[in-house]
């Protein structure tokens, strides 16, 4: 099965995250996506996080040329494209296009509903608790 799409990752230390990476799961490269926001950085829907705009302009490349695959997953499509219309735009229209056989997105419990009104054919899987719904037309989004 061949994965493509972008993965999260927290950087820890100490116990504390101190940045976000984001990897490019066909590559294997990494990217510094984010870090904790300042009192002197621009004011952000995410308070707490500052973006790197070189990488966010990387990712949506890699999102944009990627090769055909079985599955893709995004890890997150949160409050940059949701609410600001930023962010990994190209994520948005690889979902709404329809044409990855399996897509994997990774959203906040409080942007689901956001995301069902954009994509009614999806179903959610709550991986705090493990269930699976189905989505609009009864089909279970995988």
């Amino acid at each position: 099965m061949t994965v493509g799409g972008l993965l999260s990752l927290s950087i820890m230390e100490e116990g504390r995250k101190v940045r976000i990476d984001l990897l490019d799961l066909i590559s294997g490269e990494s990217r510094q996506l984010a870090f904790p926001q300042t009192m002197t950085s621009r004011k952000s829907v995410t308070p707490c996080w500052q973006f790197n705009p070189e990488t966010l302009e990387w990712a949506n490349k890699v999102l944009r040329d990627l090769p055909p695959c079985d599955m893709v997953i995004i890890d997150e499509i949160g409050p940059l494209e949701f609410i600001l219309g930023e962010g990994l735009e190209e994520g948005l229209r690889l979902i709404d296009a329809q044409q990855v056989p399996q897509v994997y997105v990774v959203v906040r419990p409080e942007l689901l509903s956001q995301a069902l009104d954009r994509w009614p054919w999806a179903g959610v899987v709550n991986l705090n608790q493990g269930s699976v719904s189905a989505g609009a037309e009864g089909e279970k989004y995988r």
